[in-house]
C-alpha cells in the first residue's frame, strides 16, 4: 500500500499527489514543495498495535493569497491488487439516530467498484460522508478493506467532529486494477470545505488513522481499539451510573421525583447519580431573573425546600458522585449568553444558525469565560460528573461573517471547543465528562479522546440495545461505552402518565418473572452500566436483580478496561427476531451475553478456536435459573430456553 496525500489549489484541474510505499514498513514525515505552496506530512507510527496517524499541513509560500480547495488527510493506492478476481470485502458502519453502529459488508462490485476502461485512472469512485457537526450521523468514519485471498486487512478512520468524506476508487490497467482510498476533511467539491491562506499562513488537516496488517476485520478493529485506549481519556475506575432521563423523568426533574430515585439507586449499587436535563429554565419566561437554556442557572423552585444544591448534597450523602446534564455548545435566543458578545453565537451569512436554539461560539472569550464560571459554580455545590450533550448539527456549517468556508467554520469552532474541554481538566482534574450527541451522533474517536465515556445511543426499546452495543464495541473501547439499562421504563408515549397509575398491580405482575429487568441489566455488563427507569417502583425481586448486576459489574472492573470484542456470532440487527450474542475477551477470560428476542429456542456456537477442551462455563448473571440454560462440551456452546425474551451472561476461563 502506498500512502500520501492529494491537494487542489485555486480550483485548478491539476491534482498533485505525493505517495510513499507503506506495505508494512514505517512511513516517515516529509516536506514537499510545489509552485507557491508547501505540504508537510506528520506521521506517528505505533508499531506495537500496527496503527499510524497522519496529518498534513499546507503553507502558502507565495506572495499572493491562495485558496486550498482540497487537501486530503490521507490518500492511498496499491490496495488489494487484482481485487475483482479475489475474495475481497469492504466493511462499513452505518449510523442513524437510535440506530447506531450497524455494520455491513459488501464486495467491491456491490459498492460499484469494477473495471470500467483501459485507462489507469478511473473516475467512477464511490464515497460516503457526513456533512455537519454530527460526525457520525450517517456513518462511522471508517472503512475496512479485507483481502481474504491474501489474508490482509487495510483500514482507515477519520478523527474529528466535523464534515468528512471517504472516497473509494480504482487505479491501474484492468489486469492489475487496485483499490484506492482518499480521506478528506477539506474538500470544497464534496463537503463544502475550503480555506483561503494569505502569504505564510498554514492549514493543518484533521487526523486519520490507518494501517495494513495480516488478518481480518476483527484484527483491524482490535488494533484500532488498542490505539484509542492508549491515546485518549477513559475512566480510571469504571463505575455504575444512574441517569434520570431515558424512560424515566424525561427532563422533568423535581425533588419529589428525585428523592425516591436517589434512595433506590443507592440501594441498587449506583456510584454516580446524574440529574439530566430540566434542572434549569428552558426559556426566560419560566425562571426567575429571565434566565434560559445556555445560562445554566438552577430553577430552584423545581426542587422545593432542597433547591438544586440540596438535592446534590442528598446524592452525596447517599455515597454517590453527583452528576448533571449540560449542553455546553447550545443556548436559546432568550438567554443571557446569547447577547454576551456580538460574536457569541454561530452565524451563517449573517443569520444565526439553527434559529431559536442555536450554537455558542467557542472562539469568543466572553462565552468561554462565562461557561467556565458556571462549571466552577456547579463544581462548588458538589458536581463531579458532567453529561455534555449535543442535540443538533450545524449542517453545512458557519462563517461568523468572515471569509472562511462554512465547513471550515465548523472545524474552527470544534477545535476551540475541544481546547475548552481540555482546559477544564487542567483546572479541575477530578472532573469526569461524558460525551453525548443525541445518543451517538458525534462519537468519532478524535472527539472521544477528550472525554471519559460516550452514550452509545438514544434507543428507547431495550430489545434493540444489544445490536447497537455489538456495533459500538467495534468503534469504541468497552470501558467508554455508556449502555442504557432501564428496567421499569416509562416510555416516551406515556411521558405524561400518572406514575402510580401506570405502575399498577397488573404492571407489577407482568414484571414479576424478572426477565425484562435481567435483559436490561445484562446488556450493561458489556460496558459502563447506565441505569435509568422508574426503579423506585421495583418489587424486591427485581431490585435484587438490579443489585446483582451492579455487584457483577464492580466485581471485575479491570476486565472491561482490558477486554476486546470477540466475533463469535454475526450481528442480528435492529428489530430482527432471534439471538444477539455479545462477547468480550481479556487475557484468559471470555464473557458471553446471550440475548433472545423471539425466534428459535436453541443456539449453538462452536467456540473450539477460543477455549480448551476442559474449559468451564459459569453463569455470572442473573443467577435465577433452577437449571442452567447453557452448557459447554468440547468447545461447543449450547443455549436453550422456551422464554420469548431472555438474557443470560456467562464467563469462560480459557
Amino acid at each position: 500500500m502506498n500512502i500520501g496525500f492529494k491537494t487542489l489549489i485555486n480550483d485548478l484541474n491539476d491534482v498533485p499527489s505525493c505517495l510513499l510505499e507503506f506495505s508494512g514498513k514505517e512511513v516517515s514525515d516529509g516536506e514537499y514543495e510545489f509552485s507557491g505552496y508547501r505540504v508537510s506530512r506528520k506521521i506517528e507510527n505505533d508499531t506495537v498495535v500496527g496503527v499510524s496517524k497522519q496529518v498534513n499541513t499546507i503553507t502558502n509560500t507565495s506572495d499572493n493569497e491562495i485558496t486550498v480547495n482540497r487537501l486530503s488527510s490521507v490518500y492511498a493506492d496499491g490496495i488489494a491488487k487484482g481485487f475483482y478476481e479475489k475474495d475481497v470485502l469492504i466493511h462499513l458502519c452505518h449510523f442513524a439516530w437510535q440506530g447506531e453502529a450497524q455494520w455491513v459488508e459488501k464486495t467491491p462490485l456491490e459498492m460499484g467498484l469494477y473495471p470500467v476502461a483501459a485507462h489507469e485512472v478511473c473516475r467512477g469512485g464511490r464515497s460516503f460522508s457526513s456533512v455537519g457537526s454530527w460526525s457520525t450521523e450517517r456513518y462511522y468514519p471508517i472503512v475496512l478493506i479485507e483481502d481474504k485471498t491474501d489474508n490482509i486487512i487495510y483500514f482507515f478512520e477519520h478523527q474529528g467532529g466535523t464534515s468528512w468524506e471517504i472516497e473509494l476508487g480504482t487505479r491501474g490497467a484492468p489486469d492489475l486494477l487496485e483499490l484506492t482510498v482518499e480521506v478528506n476533511s477539506l474538500h470544497e467539491g464534496r463537503i463544502g470545505t475550503y480555506v483561503t491562506l494569505k502569504p505564510n499562513e498554514s492549514y493543518t488537516s484533521l487526523p486519520v488513522l490507518y494501517g495494513e496488517i495480516k488478518g481480518g476485520a476483527e484484527d483491524a478493529i482490535n488494533a484500532l481499539l488498542k490505539y484509542k485506549r492508549k491515546n485518549g481519556r477513559s475512566l480510571q475506575k469504571p463505575f455504575v451510573c444512574f441517569n434520570d432521563y431515558m424512560n424515566c423523568l424525561w427532563a422533568m426533574p423535581s425533588d419529589k421525583k428525585l428523592i425516591p430515585l436517589i434512595d433506590t439507586a443507592a440501594k441498587a449499587g449506583a456510584e454516580v447519580f446524574c440529574i439530566d436535563a430540566g434542572w434549569f429554565p428552558w426559556s426566560s419566561s419560566e425562571g426567575e431573573g429571565g434566565y434560559a437554556m445556555g445560562d445554566w442557572i438552577p430553577d430552584n423552585k423545581k426542587f422545593g425546600e432542597y433547591g438544586l444544591a440540596g438535592v446534590i448534597e442528598y446524592i452525596s450523602d447517599k455515597g454517590m458522585l453527583p452528576g448533571i446534564w449540560l449542553e455546553l455548545e447550545t443556548c436559546t435566543d432568550d438567554s443571557g449568553i446569547y447577547n454576551i458578545a456580538e460574536d457569541a453565537v454561530l452565524k451563517r451569512r449573517g443569520n444565526v444558525v439553527n434559529g431559536s436554539r442555536c450554537f455558542v461560539n467557542f472562539k469568543c472569550k466572553a462565552v468561554t469565560d462565562y461557561l467556565r464560571e458556571r462549571i466552577r459554580y456547579l463544581y462548588g455545590i458538589g458536581i463531579r460528573y458532567i453529561k455534555n450533550d449535543y442535540n443538533h448539527s450545524l449542517g453545512i456549517g458557519c462563517d461568523n461573517n468572515n471569509d472562511s468556508s462554512l465547513g471550515l467554520g465548523i472545524t474552527e469552532n470544534y477545535i476551540a471547543f475541544c481546547d475548552f474541554i481540555e482546559s477544564l481538566y487542567e483546572e479541575i482534574p477530578d472532573l469526569i465528562i461524558e460525551n453525548c450527541g443525541s445518543g451517538a451522533m458525534r462519537c468519532d474517536s478524535g472527539t472521544l479522546s477528550h472525554f471519559h465515556l460516550q452514550s452509545v445511543s438514544d434507543q428507547e426499546d431495550f430489545l434493540n440495545m444489544p445490536s447497537i452495543v455489538w456495533g459500538m464495541q467495534r468503534c469504541i473501547p468497552p470501558e467508554k461505552c455508556g449502555i442504557w439499562a432501564y428496567p421499569y421504563p416509562l416510555t416516551f408515549k406515556n411521558i405524561n402518565a400518572d406514575i402510580d397509575g401506570f405502575y399498577n398491580k397488573e404492571y407489577i405482575e407482568k414484571m414479576s418473572d424478572g426477565e425484562q429487568t435481567a435483559f436490561n441489566m445484562a446488556c450493561g455488563l458489556f460496558g459502563i452500566m447506565y441505569i435509568s427507569g422508574h426503579i423506585e417502583k421495583c418489587d424486591e425481586y427485581n431490585l435484587e436483580l438490579i443489585k446483582r448486576a451492579t455487584d457483577c459489574a464492580k466485581s471485575d472492573r479491570e476486565f472491561i478496561k482490558k477486554a476486546l470484542p470477540l466475533n463469535i456470532y454475526p450481528q442480528n440487527g435492529l428489530y430482527k427476531k432471534g439471538f444477539t450474542v455479545l462477547a468480550l475477551r481479556s487475557d484468559k477470560k471470555i464473557r458471553i451475553g446471550i440475548f433472545k428476542n423471539g425466534g428459535e429456542d436453541t443456539l449453538t456456537l462452536d467456540l473450539s478456536a477460543y477455549v480448551e477442551e476442559d474449559s468451564k462455563l459459569k453463569e455470572i448473571y442473573p443467577l435465577k435459573d433452577k437449571a442452567p440454560l447453557a452448557e459447554l462440551n468440547g468447545g461447543i456452546f449450547k443455549f436453550e430456553t422456551e422464554l420469548t425474551v431472555a438474557a443470560r451472561v456467562f464467563e469462560i476461563e480459557t
